[in-house]
């Protein structure tokens, strides 16, 4: 009981602290060329990155700083781009917790992710989750580095580093959970547990969400997060069946980036190509290219794109349409339902090829998905 209190007293005054300073972050990052590029944004209450929200720094002698009033603690992202973007290795990511008090982060070039934080008590109990993973981490940087730099690996060993990246995240997500189960008295559980709940609903255990609600101490409880997982717990939510090849794609109506309501069902085409994406997904970008070519070869044959974009930013949605040259049909899931909900998405791109009202594939891409397309219209020619 005595430990109990201590933590309630604790957390009253980081709540209390927070609204009497402002976060000022001071970093250092060696090893990184003058002029490279620092971005950070803040998470929105779900912990969607906000586009919206956005400060770009240059590095200086390496080092950079950053002041901001917030109105309660809040985690950011800090992507790292270097000055010339054709050095594809030197991109990197690193998120973090941070509260209105001094704070300085201190990082090397090549682990940027495992940066020491200090000035935030929210932030070093973060900083144990992210221990956990450092290995972990350092894999999944040169699998992405090896795609980045080796275009031309053969498509064996494309599968094996997918294979090896799946495993690997897999292990990291498993981790997130223990953690977050594990600290239901840490300030940063319960947002990284509403996180996980949004967008890895298959893998939650609801007994254990209940147990993490009922040691939640009663100040965090009554905040943003604590009110979010007591909806969570009081929610009984029967889950559509998961689709596969053959299976007809479920209906859906969203909203085009004009505003308009448009019915999946009411979208003309023998073949139809379903594509769930993001704005930040470098993957997904690197798809709509090859969709502005495929499209411009087959859309006077029956071949219609949908795409379906799970940004939570309308303006990072519309700009990206802008830059990849999107003229296709192009949705905004805007709460996540339908991508999260009803196709339970769980990663970006995922797409479904869809032939005749029936789904045929699912994550087709490049000549693999050009050949089937040719394939079903030559079919349809004889």
């Amino acid at each position: 009981m005595r430990y109990f209190n201590c933590s309630m007293i604790v957390f009253i005054l980081i709540i209390q602290n927070v609204n009497s300073q402002n976060l000022l972050l001071k970093g250092k990052l060696i090893g990184f060329e003058d002029g490279t590029r620092i971005i950070i944004n803040p998470f929105l209450d779900n912990l969607d990155i906000n586009r919206d929200d956005e400060t770009e720094l240059l590095l200086n002698n390496g080092e950079f700083e950053f002041a901001k009033h917030l109105d309660k603690p809040t985690k950011y992202s800090i992507r790292v781009r270097p000055v010339k973007v054709e050095n594809l290795t030197e991109y990197e990511d690193l998120t973090f917790w941070t509260e209105n008090t001094p704070m300085t982060l201190n990082g090397i070039k090549g682990q940027v992710f495992q940066s020491e934080i200090k000035g935030s008590e929210i932030q070093d109990q973060y900083f144990e989750y992210i221990k956990s993973i450092f290995k972990l981490q350092d894999l999944v940087k040169q699998i992405m580095d090896s795609v980045k730099t080796m275009p031309n690996l053969s498509e064996d060993k494309k599968s094996e580093m997918r294979t090896r990246f799946r495993s690997i995240s897999d292990i990291i997500e498993k981790r997130k959970w223990d953690f977050v189960y594990g600290n239901p008295q840490y300030f940063c559980a319960s947002p990284e547990l509403v996180f996980l709940i949004t967008f890895y609903p298959e893998h939650l255990e609801k007994g254990k969400l209940y147990k993490f609600y009922t040691e939640m101490p009663p100040v965090l409880k009554s905040k943003v997060y604590g009110q979010q997982i007591k909806a969570f717990v009081d929610k009984n939510k029967t889950k559509l069946p998961e689709l596969k090849i053959g299976d007809y794609p479920y209906n859906f109506s969203l909203n085009d980036t004009a505003g308009n309501e448009i019915k999946f069902s009411s979208i003309n085409g023998k073949i139809i190509l379903l594509d769930f994406w993001g704005a930040g997904c470098g993957p997904c970008r690197m798809k709509n290219k090859n969709y502005v070519k495929l499209y411009a070869d087959y859309k006077g044959k029956g071949f219609e794109i949908v795409s379906v974009s799970t940004d939570q930013s309308k303006k990072m949605l519309a700009k990206a349409m802008k830059e990849d040259k999107v003229t296709w049909i192009s949705l905004w899931d805007e709460k996540k339902e339908i991508h999260r909900d009803m196709y339970q998405i769980k990663a970006l791109p995922t797409s479904y090829l869809i032939v005749d009202g029936k789904i045929m594939a699912i994550d087709l891409s490049g000549d693999d998905l050009r050949h089937e397309i040719e394939k079903i219209l030559n079919k349809t020619k004889n």
